[in-house]
């Protein structure tokens, strides 16, 4: 028989990969169970339940790690995201999005409260804006800082690359007039966030190498115009149809990201060395 430290030592250590498996929520005691080869009345001589368990592990980081409901929920998503590019906001019902994905809307409605959060949601998790999120956390000790902006700008562009997300911007010019909510969504959910991100990120560069931040509302400005050109590029490339492209995408990208350099430097945020700009 094996000593009760030795057997209480394998429970704690099963159950720790099975939390960090699939987090507190998603994990049973019988899977624990399981896992260690033991019945479920075993834990329970050494554990009275299964949040005695978890709190003795010290992980609280996946307490509300739930990467069951995460796939499920990106499958909704995902099969919104489809949809609206094929009818459009206004044309696509929730019965659509059960349908399209094999489920009932009972259970979408489990995760997002209606259409306008699903498409709330289809704005925030953008590549843009979960790129931007990560920026604004990042290191800035040793950075190229030019090249972190402009991965910013090229995930935006990006944009014009899926033809899924094309049609949700265009959904956002044609049905913005009828629903105002999904121009105030996009505004609110995807790219204040994104323009922040980058303050937060400049802000933190300039912390780092002791620069005073004198004008941050003309930093703020000095943002918007930079993504709002990237934006235009995207309107007439990827939007518009018959408009020639007289720039590729990559160039527009170095000449607007060194325009926007440009301007921080003559502000005094940023050294020219740290811009990296390159004559041409």
């Amino acid at each position: 028989m094996k000593h009760t430290s030795d057997v209480r030592t394998r429970l704690l250590e099963t159950a720790n990969n099975c939390f960090k498996k699939n987090g507190f929520k998603e994990t049973t005691m019988r899977d624990i169970a399981r896992e260690a080869n033991v019945s479920p009345g075993t834990i329970y001589t050494y554990f009275k339940n299964k949040q005695e368990l978890f709190d003795e592990l010290n992980i609280p980081e996946y307490a509300d790690y739930q990467p069951h409901s995460e796939k499920k929920k990106q499958e909704i998503l995902s099969a919104t995201l489809i949809l609206f590019a094929e009818k459009g906001y206004d044309g696509t019902t929730m019965d659509d999005i059960a349908t399209s994905i094999g489920t009932s809307k009972a259970t979408i409605y489990q995760y997002f409260t209606g259409k306008e959060d699903l498409f709330s949601q289809i704005l925030q998790n953008s590549s843009f804006n979960l790129y931007a999120k990560e920026l604004s956390s990042d290191e800035t000790s040793q950075l190229d800082i030019r090249e972190k902006i402009k991965e910013i700008g090229r995930s935006y562009l990006s944009i014009g690359d899926s033809p899924e997300r094309t049609a949700i911007f265009k959904t956002i010019i044609r049905d913005s007039s009828s629903y105002p909510e999904l121009g105030t969504l996009y505004y609110e959910q995807g790219l204040n966030p994104a323009y922040n991100n980058i303050i937060d990120y400049i802000n933190a560069y300039c912390l780092k190498n002791n620069i005073p931040i004198k004008n941050f509302r003309q930093l703020r400005y000095t943002v918007i115009t930079y993504i709002s050109s990237l934006q235009s590029y995207l309107l007439m490339h990827s939007v518009m149809k018959g408009v020639p492209q007289d720039i590729d995408s990559e160039t527009y990208l170095e000449t607007t990201t060194d325009v926007f350099f440009n301007y921080l430097i003559a502000d005094g945020y940023i050294e020219v060395e740290a811009a990296g700009i390159q004559e041409r």
